[in-house]
C-alpha cells in the first residue's frame, strides 16, 4: 500500500518538493502530515480525505457526519483511551462500535479496545484536525489554537463554496419564492439568525426568517 506521501503526490499531484517541505515541518512543528498539508494549502479536505482513505486502506467519514457527534457517545469508550491512541467512538451500531483514526488501523490496540468495550470496533479515517474535534464534541477537551485556527479555515471554505453554489442558481432562478429560499439558505451558512423583508412605499409587505419558512 502506497505511503500518504506518495499518494499526495501521484493521485492529488503535489510536488516533491512541497511534500517533502510539509514532511519536515511535521518534525519541526508537529502535528501529522495531512495538518501540514492542509495549513500550507497543498489540497482540499476533500483531496486530503480520499488521499488518507487511499493510503490506509479505510473508508472515510466526511465532516458532515459530524452533527451526530455528542457527549452521549462518551460512554462507549473510556476518555483515557481516546486521548492515549487518538481513536474516537463515532457510531454504535448494534455490537460494532464505529471509531475514527487518523492513521493506520493497528490491529493489537483495536483488539484491546474491542476487548474493552466488548463490541465489534470497526476504524474510519478522518483528518487530525477533525479527530480532534470530534474528541471536543465527544468529551469536552480543549481544542488547541492551532487547530481552532485550521478548523476555522477549512469550515469556512466550505461555507464560501456553498454559497458559491447558490449564487450560480441565483442568477438564474425565476420564481419568487425559491428566490428567497435562497436568499435564507446563504443567509443561514453564516448567521445563526436572518430575517427578510419586502417593503413596498416604507410598509413591510412580506417577510421570512431562518425561524420560519412563512413569507406573505
Amino acid at each position: 500500500m502506497p505511503s500518504l506521501s506518495q499518494v499526495l503526490i501521484d493521485e492529488c499531484r503535489v510536488s516533491k518538493d512541497a511534500v517533502l517541505a510539509a514532511e519536515d515541518n511535521t518534525r519541526i512543528c508537529g502535528g501529522s502530515l495531512d495538518t501540514n498539508c492542509l495549513e500550507q494549502d497543498l489540497v482540499s479536505e476533500d483531496q486530503m480525505l480520499q488521499a488518507l482513505s487511499s493510503a490506509y486502506g479505510l473508508r472515510s467519514t466526511p465532516r458532515e457526519q459530524f452533527r451526530f457527534l455528542g457527549p452521549d457517545l462518551s460512554n462507549a469508550l473510556p476518555q483515557l483511551f481516546a486521548e492515549t491512541f487518538h481513536v474516537v467512538p463515532f457510531c454504535i451500531r448494534g455490537e460494532t462500535l464505529d471509531v475514527l483514526v487518523n492513521e493506520e488501523a493497528n490491529a493489537y490496540l483495536l483488539d484491546r479496545i474491542q476487548r474493552r468495550v466488548q463490541r465489534r470496533i470497526e476504524p474510519s479515517i478522518t483528518l487530525e484536525a477533525r479527530l480532534f474535534e470530534a474528541m471536543h464534541r465527544v468529551y469536552g477537551t480543549e481544542l488547541s489554537p492551532r487547530y481552532q485556527k485550521l478548523l476555522g479555515k477549512l469550515d469556512l471554505r466550505i461555507k464560501n463554496q456553498e454559497v458559491q453554489q447558490l449564487a450560480t442558481e441565483l442568477c438564474i432562478v425565476k420564481d419568487r419564492d425559491r428566490l428567497l429560499d435562497i436568499l435564507m439558505m446563504a443567509s443561514r451558512i453564516y448567521f445563526a439568525h436572518a430575517s427578510l423583508y419586502l417593503l413596498q412605499d416604507s410598509q413591510i409587505k412580506g417577510w421570512r426568517s431562518s425561524e420560519t419558512q412563512d413569507a406573505a
